[in-house]
């Protein structure tokens, strides 16, 4: 049904002929899904045809029945028969009725409610994750995509020619690197490896070689929206939507391969419900032939993928919300289930039932059944197991959420090495549709070209959340998908038990012990200055960090929060590709220098020579055009107190 509606919308019927497209075919679909098993007349998507379907009807029974009866009138007044008349005139009235109560019966259905999230802005609530806690990182670089690729046929955004390898490369490394604090992207996965490990088995150890590494993307449509050869079907209304596309795996396989030593026959790629395009296996596999790339079959020079045979997901509704879940549901690939670590790759978009879909939706794929309808009454807008798209509301909060049961799961959630957000070319308004170019600044009618990442998923859909509920908020894009009440109660849940619903203890390894805080919740305080809890100097929440840095307010506290060392010189992030936000503060009005030297003692760059007042101060320094290296930040402040020098340490690691 949800195809059929899609496909009436891109045609564009006048509404005459829409009304009859939309009656025939609710009624079709009806009668086709009913008739051989009556039983789906509960189901949600028959609910949302009904009401169309019985509309319709009514509407041809009014039409039918007030022609005939008005003729009756006209004869039986050219007989003087005026008693007739009137029962024919009354007659006339009920059909009219009926024709009136048509046009309001499709309307009954409940529209979901878009309320504000209720926890308002810069409340945080769970335990912040990774080397740093809660810490998302957010790279922009309007480079890294074609700002003429208008995504048509013939041109879809992840042709080659559409994006810039090197500039998503840099964005890329840097955010590794600026996630865990280290000096280069080696010694960046080293501290992912390590954190992991002492999460999952309380033990400080790297990457072992042999160790496997599962790569999770997106690439729904493939199950059957591509050829025999798994090229995308470039003449429809789902051709290019908003998946995983070449350049950030690419970057995540260099990294991996090149620069930390994982051997290309350690790595899996796949999203294991459906196929890897064309376009993506060809561009990975030319560079690295021995990674796995899988799929159910060898064909394409796939790499077969297994059933576990076991279950592995233990969904705690327990069969009372999502009363359809079978076996194939529960349980996952063996090349999944036996991974020694995993790399969720989701994309950046809203959804037609979920509101949003990134790291958390995105393991609907991951078990090994046909489709993942079956989870559906769990979502905000709940659909059902046949996609159809209806006005079913589930919205609200303390609700039972499957995403939840995926993120603790201790194969998917639970493996999770790094988390990260495609966010290059404008996620669609829904799974099923192209990207588009965004609104709101920085992006500013252009295409988005941004990655997220962190350690700590929650905190990452929550920033990403806060972008999408921004962008599809009725004005910046007509439609409100992100913005439906409750899209982010799941978000809660994982972060705090306290948001649990009654009666629902999420335990999704059926191990007797009930999961902890997955990470940490919250919204920005605004979407212009975009700042988290930790950006404003807080010691809980989420810190966005921003590539290049400016892009989130960042507030420096009072120098009672800290030591006069602290306050009066540092910068960050450190180390940093192209720019760094020195930070310092003054107690006395004075005269200021701050100047960058080199390990010789060489000055390359005069920041400040000035009188400047007590309190706090900010500077960016641009270091891209010097090499990769260790240089000395040295502030020399004259005040009422006397001279005081402080100097700091920068790193440029490219």
């Amino acid at each position: 049904m949800k195809r059929i509606l899609l496909l009436l919308r891109q045609i564009k019927l006048k509404p005459v002929f829409l009304f009859y497209a939309v009656g025939i075919s609710s009624s079709v679909w009806f009668l086709v899904r009913v008739i051989p098993k009556p039983s789906r007349a509960s189901y949600p998507c028959m609910k949302a045809a009904a009401p169309l379907m019985s509309g319709f009807i009514l509407y041809l029974l009014g039409v039918i029945g007030s022609a005939y009866a008005f003729k009756k009138v006209k004869r039986s007044i050219a007989e003087s028969r005026y008693w007739q008349a009137f029962i024919f005139i009354m007659v006339i009235g009920v059909f009219s009725a009926l024709m009136v109560s048509s046009d309001n019966t499709p309307a009954s259905a409940n529209p979901l409610k878009i309320i504000p999230p209720p926890d308002g802005a810069n409340h945080p609530m769970g335990i912040g994750k990774g080397v740093y806690p809660g810490r998302v990182i957010w790279a922009w670089n309007k480079l890294a995509t074609d700002s003429t690729c208008i995504n048509a046929q013939g041109n879809r955004y992840y042709l080659l020619k559409n994006f810039n390898q090197k500039v998503i490369d840099q964005m890329v490394s840097s955010s590794i690197i600026q996630l865990t604090g280290a000096a280069n992207v080696k010694v960046a996965w080293d501290s992912l490896f390590i954190q992991q490990n002492l999460k999952k088995y309380s033990i400080r150890s790297s990457y072992t070689p042999g160790e496997s590494i599962f790569i999770k993307i997106n690439q729904t449509n493939a199950s059957w929206n591509s050829n025999s050869d798994y090229s995308d079907i470039d003449n429809n209304i789902y051709s290019a939507a908003t998946q995983t596309s070449p350049p950030v795996v690419m970057a995540i396989l260099e990294q991996l391969i090149d620069s930390f030593g994982v051997a290309e026959e350690d790595i899996y790629i796949g999203d294991p419900i459906s196929h890897i395009y064309k376009y993506n296996f060809d561009y990975w596999h030319s560079a690295y032939p021995n990674v796995k790339y899988c799929d159910q079959s060898t064909a394409n020079n796939r790499t077969r993928i297994t059933p576990s045979g076991t279950t592995d997901i233990n969904f705690s509704d327990q069969g009372s919300i999502m009363t359809n879940v079978n076996y194939a549901d529960q349980e996952l690939y063996a090349e999944m289930v036996n991974a020694n670590y995993m790399i969720n790759a989701a994309c950046l978009k809203a959804h037609v039932r979920a509101g949003i879909t990134l790291c958390a939706k995105n393991h609907f794929g991951s078990p090994i059944h046909s489709g993942a309808g079956n989870f559906h009454p769990s979502l905000v807008n709940t659909g059902d197991n046949a996609g159809a798209t209806d006005n079913a509301d589930n919205t609200g909060y303390k609700k039972y959420r499957v995403q939840v049961d995926l993120l603790g799961s201790q194969y998917l959630g639970g493996n999770t090495i790094l988390s990260l957000v495609e966010g290059l070319w404008g996620g669609g308004p829904n799974e099923i549709e192209t990207p588009v170019k965004w609104k709101m600044a920085p992006f500013n009618n252009h295409w988005t070209n941004s990655v997220f990442m962190s350690i700590d998923a929650v905190a990452l859909e929550s920033v990403c959340f806060d972008f999408l509920r921004t962008e599809f908020n009725g004005v910046n894009q007509s439609q409100t998908n992100p913005n439906w009440y409750g899209v982010d109660d799941y978000l809660h849940q994982a972060a705090d038990s306290a948001n649990w619903p009654k009666g629902i203890v999420y335990d999704p390894d059926a191990s007797g012990t009930p999961i902890q805080s997955l990470g940490v919740h919250e919204h920005w305080s605004d979407a212009i200055n975009k700042s988290y809890s930790r950006n404003l100097n807080k010691n809980t929440g989420i810190e966005l960090v921003s590539i290049p840095s400016g892009l989130v307010h960042n507030v420096i506290a009072g120098v009672n929060k800290y030591s006069a060392l602290e306050m009066q010189l540092r910068n960050y992030p450190n180390p940093f590709v192209t720019s760094t936000q020195i930070s310092y503060y003054l107690q006395t009005k004075g005269q200021v220098s701050i100047g960058i030297y080199d390990l010789k003692g060489k000055l390359v760059s005069n920041l400040v020579s000035q009188a400047e007042n007590a309190g706090a101060h900010n500077i960016n320094w641009n270091g891209e055009n010097l090499s990769s290296g260790m240089y000395i930040c040295r502030l020399k402040s004259n005040g009422s107190k006397g001279e005081s020098v402080q100097s700091i340490k920068i790193q440029i690691a490219r």
